[in-house]
């Protein structure tokens, strides 16, 4: 699917290729009520949606090419001891890594992150200018379990 993508075109065609990635819905259980969630159920909750993160930081990196993917991925090992499963709990680590890496162009890919996160969970995405990755996943989360 990466190599299908060499380059990353404006935002607006991103909808389209998200959609048809991912049905809408396809990470949540249509027959799990979230506000009927028990706790011992809400990790589950939890470790499917930071699954969609990762997935979806996969895809946001992966636009820029499988190698860069994985050498970011490295990087961030390196520099910050930090896994690629255990970027979601740490995003303001891959953040910082992002915009050392690629100044200003890292809010594009934060942006693509963002946006098929909210495909892979069936929300609409609206642009927030000044929203961060951060803000765009905790958002998520909030309407993954008002939903």
């Amino acid at each position: 699917m990466y190599a299908e993508r060499s380059s990353v075109e404006g935002m607006g065609g991103m909808d389209s290729l998200i959609e048809s990635s991912y049905p809408r819905g396809s990470l949540i259980d249509a027959s799990v009520n979230p506000s009927s969630v028990r706790p011992e159920n809400s990790t589950k909750l939890s470790e499917r949606f930071q699954s969609a993160v990762l997935e979806a930081l996969d895809y946001g990196l992966g636009v820029l090419g499988e190698t860069v993917r994985q050498a970011i991925y490295s990087y961030i090992d390196l520099k910050h001891q930090i896994k690629r499963e255990e970027i979601p709990e740490n995003l303001d680590v891959f953040r910082k890594a992002s915009a050392g890496l690629f100044g200003a162009g890292g809010r594009v890919v934060e942006k693509l992150i963002a946006r098929k996160l909210y495909g892979m969970l069936g929300l609409s995405f609206t642009d927030h200018e000044n929203w961060t990755l951060i803000d765009y996943v905790n958002d998520a989360k909030k309407g993954m379990a008002g939903s």
